[in-house]
């Protein structure tokens, strides 16, 4: 199981965004990338059925010392170094995700060795301040008017190149990067879009996540997802599986977006629960959102778990969204 570099070629949908301290996009950073595959690859496991947790349980001194052992046994048999890792990702008790993408003491099997910007485009997204009048309320004496700031992320051409184990690249980088392309994100912002993007060449034929070459005896395919009309409340969410509302299309890109969000707060409001509408469609509120069934205690601030899912239709100009629901994430770890 050599390594090999893997170029692969996206274009952006929408702004991708990974910030830095003063909170600009000048660059685009691998960190940011490389924890969004991540982070989707645990989403894409959960769902299928594969146990994900959220933190590697074995103990650091045990794993070095089966690592160390399995190099002195294998490193004076004319075996390569490739090899023995290849056993030692198929035989140690690490996590799935562990196993790809690393833990303390275990490098990860897929590396990003640079990432390039081909072409930057005309920028068509908002900037600036996008505020709802006509759904302002009254919070403990004070008008709120519902808004969002729109920073200038990257939008254009941009290349990765990958190092990456042979068989992981096939059956697992590709596959999870065509995922990315249909249901994900790169990089932040994404609750109001950002991070959608499309891959330009090469072309992915496979869409199943092969997990075999890692020890892991499964296949992932899409019937994780469901796909439905957008109802007036999301309040029967399904746990076990990726959801997505559909939202008609759209040509004119700014009261394209308006109207996503006007559908998102209209949707927020439906959900009576405080620490579940903060845990549903996010919050900086510092509460806790309690789960008796999975014995769960997460505590805000919360991402939101609806998102945005934008996508541009080219053979009739027009921009197409859905709501991604990944409510079931918050199972990730839980005792069951």
């Amino acid at each position: 199981m050599g390594k090999k570099e893997l170029t692969v070629t996206f274009e952006t949908v929408t702004p991708l965004w990974t910030g830095d301290i003063n909170g600009e996009c000048t660059e685009l950073k691998p960190a940011s990338i490389f924890g969004s595959l991540r982070f989707w690859f645990e989403v894409y496991c959960y769902f299928a059925g594969i146990e994900v947790k959220e933190n590697e349980s074995l103990d650091y001194k045990t794993f070095e010392k089966i690592r160390n052992k399995t190099f002195e046994k294998y490193k004076y048999k004319d075996k390569e170094i490739s090899d023995i890792e290849e056993y030692i990702i198929k035989n140690l008790p690490l996590t799935t995700t562990s196993k790809i993408f690393g833990c303390t003491g275990w490098k990860s099997r897929i590396e990003i060795k640079k990432v390039i910007k081909i072409d930057e485009y005309e920028y068509i997204y908002p900037l600036g301040k996008i505020s709802l009048e006509k759904l302002e309320y009254n919070k403990q004496n004070k008008t709120i008017i519902p808004s969002w700031y729109f920073k200038k992320g990257f939008f254009g051409k941009f290349r990765i190149t990958f190092n990456v184990l042979n068989e992981v690249g096939e059956n697992i980088l590709l596959p999870l990067l065509k995922f990315i392309e249909r249901y994900g994100f790169i990089g932040a912002k994404n609750n109001i879009g950002y991070g959608r993007v499309k891959i330009i060449e090469p072309t992915i034929e496979n869409n199943e996540i092969d997990l075999n070459c890692i020890g892991v005896n499964n296949k992932i395919t899409n019937s994780i997802f469901q796909e439905k009309d957008l109802p007036d409340e999301l309040n029967r969410l399904n746990y076990k599986a990726i959801e997505v509302f559909n939202i008609k299309k759209c040509n004119n890109l700014n009261d394209f977006i308006k109207n996503l969000l006007s559908k998102k707060v209209k949707l927020r409001r439906f959900e009576s629960n405080k620490f579940i509408r903060h845990y549903k469609f996010g919050s900086i509120a510092k509460d806790i959102y309690k789960n008796k069934r999975y014995n769960l205690e997460i505590k805000g601030p919360n991402a939101t778990k609806i998102i945005p899912l934008i996508s541009f239709d080219e053979s009739n100009n027009t921009y197409n969204c859905q709501f991604l629901s990944v409510w079931g994430i918050q199972n990730i770890g839980a005792k069951k």
